[in-house]
């Protein structure tokens, strides 16, 4: 039963809610004051749906979370929440059943495996190179990402194609191509006695050669010599080109007349 709270003259109407007669419902009821008779004139009560603020607990592989509904979902209907809500490493449909606003989970049998570092790799060839590859974030089941090709090997740029199919990662696609190889770069010399390093006096393209300072790699010398670039990797091809200084306690024979000094 239900009351009205205030006093009514005979023939005034009030309208109470719903929820106040059932918390399983919602709307309002009408109730008529006749000589001091309360009575029902009209309702328009229907039950509670499960909105996206409703939640139930879900247990997902042996791991439980609170799990909510995507969207409202009508009362006596099903729906679904995220697997993920429930258990982080998996993802797809929890579906969920409305009754009388109260959620209830039904079925998980849809959650599948995400791929996430460091759990899921797989093997890479990157210009002929073996590596391995791992997302850069977690890749639901049956979705699709790119990684960076330096992630896998280094001296490489552009995206590498991924795909996860429940927790096991493929390469989809490869579009790698080598770096350059700029002046901030070393490259290790063993120059006439001295071991040394130098860089490229200008940017290099991947497979071209430049130019590096001789005297950076052995003080005793001047020039250029030839260095190399590949996948931003430098190697000297020549040192050819360098030509040793003359110190201050260097001599040299001079004739004088018939005399030689």
């Amino acid at each position: 039963s239900v009351g009205t709270d205030v006093a009514l003259k005979s023939g005034e109407l009030v309208q109470k809610l719903c929820e106040d007669v059932s918390g399983a419902y919602t709307g309002l009821v009408v109730l008529s004051c006749f000589q001091g008779s309360l009575s029902k004139v009209g309702s328009d009560c229907s039950i509670n749906p499960c909105e996206p603020w409703h939640f139930t607990i879900a247990t997902v592989h042996s791991v439980s979370g609170i799990v909510t509904p995507r969207e409202q979902i009508a009362a006596e209907s099903t729906g679904f929440g995220e697997c993920g809500n429930a258990n982080i490493e998996y993802s797809g449909d929890v579906r969920l059943s409305c009754n009388g606003g109260n959620l209830t989970v039904t079925d998980v049998s849809t959650c599948r495996l995400t791929c996430v570092a460091p759990r899921s790799k797989s093997p890479v060839t990157i210009d002929g190179k073996s590596a391995e590859v791992m997302p850069a974030e977690r890749i639901p089941h049956s979705g699709d990402a790119t990684q960076e090709c330096g992630q896998a090997h280094y001296g490489y740029s552009g995206p590498i194609g991924l795909h996860c199919d429940d927790g096991t990662l493929s390469v989809t696609s490869v579009n790698c191509t080598p770096d350059p190889c700029d002046t901030s770069l070393k490259v290790a010399t063993n120059f006439a006695g001295v071991v040394g390093e130098t860089s490229p006096l200008a940017w290099i393209p991947s497979g071209s050669s430049g130019l590096a300072d001789c005297r950076a790699a052995n003080p005793g010398y001047t020039g250029n010599m030839t260095v190399s670039c590949y996948a931003s990797v430098l190697t000297v091809v020549s040192y050819d080109t360098c030509a040793q200084t003359c110190q201050k306690t260097s001599t040299a024979e001079v004739q004088i007349g018939e005399k030689m000094f």
